[in-house]
């Protein structure tokens, strides 16, 4: 748009200025306030919404003849197709020659609650007693906040001459965002980097750098796009300790540096669809600096252990880390990667029985060569007839491979078997999940890849069990190590101070010989590396919950929610296996994967020890069947 303008519209510049007059404070005007001595109309030739601002700009003229020279604060009632709102503006008026003596030109920025989206139809200006009304409609151009600097820029330089009014426009044209990085006007007291902003759909975002800030100059740093901002409070992140700096800004550094001046920050609500994301920088003098933050490309899993891959935080920390950042951050994350529909491939060998009594559901993930050993020791304890055997590939890469794999394995052991063949990783709870949906049986077997018999007829007996003790909600069997010791026989919860207090499992007598225990034994939980239950019970509980990632603490989640029900866990220690433990998993040591067992423990901790005060001890675990137990009773 030229400078100069037809009776509708003008221009202004970008420069570091003042802060603006607290606009948002004082209270609006009714709309009884302007009647009879509204004179003629005026009209907005540009506005929109100015979403870090948390306001909207107008730029038009008004039927005013004699106006000052500096900034007015006026009430104004803001009309729009969707409802009437009002606010405090600041006002500055100029001179327009292409309206000789109808009018003045006007530039007005008021700070109410309406959306971005509204249509805007006409102003009413109550200032110093008289009132003034601009009209706007369809001839009205809506802009975004950077096309109005643009607009707008020219006509601050041209025709708004004196010094209060230039300045304060200058200060309000410096905060709104145009994709400039103006960081560096700060250069010297303020160093804040973003290494990786990873997105967290819907809206939220986790930002992953370092700061380093001379003391007593920064007033505020907030985040967003568009007309969502988020204030940005360092000290409810994540401290980072970033040794690095100190080579890469060693004067600065040593001036005023903190070890652990990284940081990991979670702004829950702070992405606008379509709007670019920026930083912004306020100094207590009134500088405002804008910087663009470039969202990363990683999404799903791989953002999930970038982020755990900074964690390394212990004891009291845990609970603020995981509460503010890690835990919602990753929740949100993990959500978005299980929202689109996954579809599994289905391929059969050989004859799968009709009417199964049991379905046996096991995920493979990385030792797709489990499904060989598995099947060969399923072959020397019996052929199962009455029993489905599902495996459910959970590695994509792989698939191919696997494919050649089952038909061999068939071809020798004649035991048939479902492929359900997953086009994207999904975990560990989910993958089982996909396996119940497919299964037939009167009951269900989740079982690990790296789980073999030991016992003939194993399958048949944990059923058996579920048959005659109906007070049973899930069996498993004693699992041991190669060496004959125990594995598992029942799982225990204690409290780890390391980990913030929170409560783990534990497996009961690990690496002891057994006993001459034989029988039943009721437990508070157990393992989900093989258990049993009816097929209705897991149906009607979900199966796996999968707000836990990947693998970890969704078989307590999942036996906790039987006690809830009324029923109870047991294992047959009759009954043995053994198991190859976490040999399926590739690079369990990385500090990601650690840190996704913390993630998982969060989530375990929050949704069943909801009264543990932050860094206490949460209550002993020997009450939570007799708790649960009363909760539902048995259908």
């Amino acid at each position: 748009m030229d400078t100069e303008i037809a009776i509708e519209g003008g221009d202004p510049r970008l420069t570091e200025g003042n802060s603006l007059p607290d606009l948002a404070a004082a209270p609006g005007v009714p709309a009884t306030a302007v009647q009879s001595d509204e004179t003629a109309a005026g009209f907005v030739d540009l506005y929109g919404y100015v979403g870090n601002l948390s306001g909207w700009l107008f730029c038009g003229w008004i039927a005013r003849r004699d106006y000052g020279t500096g900034v007015e604060t006026a009430d104004v009632i803001a009309l729009f197709e969707q409802g009437e709102v009002t606010g405090k503006a600041a006002v500055v008026c100029f001179r327009r020659d292409d309206l000789k003596d109808r009018g003045c030109g006007v530039l007005i920025f008021v700070s109410f609650a309406a959306q971005p989206q509204w249509n805007f139809l006409h102003l009413r200006i109550l200032s110093d007693g008289a009132a003034y009304r601009a009209n706007g409609g369809s001839r009205s151009s809506k802009l975004k906040a950077a096309d109005l600097v643009r607009e707008i820029k020219p006509l601050v330089e041209d025709r708004v001459a004196t010094g209060e009014a230039r300045q304060t426009l200058t200060a309000l044209l410096s905060r709104i965002y145009v994709g400039q990085d103006t960081i560096d006007i700060l250069a010297g007291t303020v160093r804040l980097e973003i290494d990786e902003a990873i997105l967290c759909p819907p809206g939220g975002l986790l930002l992953i750098g370092w700061r380093l800030f001379a003391p007593g100059v920064v007033k505020l740093v907030r985040a967003g796009s568009g007309a969502l901002m988020q204030e940005i409070r360092f000290e409810e992140g994540m401290p980072i300790a970033r040794h690095d700096v100190a080579g890469a800004v060693p004067g600065v550094y040593a001036a005023f540096a903190d070890a652990r001046c990284g940081f990991a920050i979670y702004l829950p609500n702070c992405v606008a669809d379509g709007e670019p994301a920026h930083l912004e920088v306020e100094t207590v003098a009134g500088q405002v600096a804008l910087r663009p933050i470039r969202p990363s490309m990683l999404v799903g899993v791989e953002a999930i252990k970038r982020i755990l891959s900074e964690a390394d935080v212990r004891f009291t920390e845990l609970d603020t880390v995981f509460d503010r950042v890690l835990g919602p951050a990753i929740a949100a994350l993990n959500a978005d990667r299980l929202a689109t529909v996954v579809n599994p491939t289905t391929i059969e060998f050989g004859t799968i029985p009709s009417r199964p009594r049991c379905s046996v559901i096991v995920p493979l993930h990385g030792r797709i060569d489990f499904l060989e050993y598995q099947m060969a020791l399923f072959s020397v304890h019996g052929a199962h007839p009455n029993v489905e055997f599902i495996y459910v590939l959970d590695d994509p890469l792989r698939r191919r491979e696997l494919e050649n794999l089952a038909q061999s394995v068939y071809a020798r052991f004649e035991i048939p078997f479902r492929l359900l063949l997953l086009p994207a990783n999904v975990g560990y709870g989910p993958a089982n999940n996909h396996g119940l949906r497919s299964a037939r049986g009167d009951y269900v077997c989740f079982l690990n890849s790296d789980v073999v018999p030991g016992s003939p007829h194993w399958i048949e007996q944990l059923t058996a069990d579920l048959a005659q003790h109906t007070n049973i909600g899930v069996i498993g069997p004693r699992l041991l190590y190669e060496d004959g010791s125990i594995q598992h026989e029942g799982c225990i919860y204690r409290p780890l101070q390391e980990f913030g207090g929170w409560m783990y499992v534990d497996h009961d007598h690990r690496g002891r010989r057994p006993g001459p225990e034989r029988g039943l034994r009721f437990v508070p939980a157990i393992t989900g590396a093989c258990m049993v239950m009816q097929r209705w019970l897991a149906e009607e509980l979900g199966g796996f919950d999968e707000a836990f990632v990947i693998g970890d603490f969704e078989d307590s989640d999942l036996c906790k929610k039987i006690l809830a029900y009324g029923l109870t866990c047991a294992v047959n220690r009759d009954v043995h296996l053994y198991h190859l433990e976490r040999k399926s998993q590739v690079s369990s040591a990385q500090r990601w994967r650690q840190n996704l067992t913390l993630y998982n423990a969060w989530v375990h901790q929050r949704r069943w020890y909801p009264a543990a005060a932050p860094g206490k001890l949460a209550p002993p675990s020997a009450d939570v069947p007799e708790r649960a137990a009363r909760v539902v009773s048995t259908p």
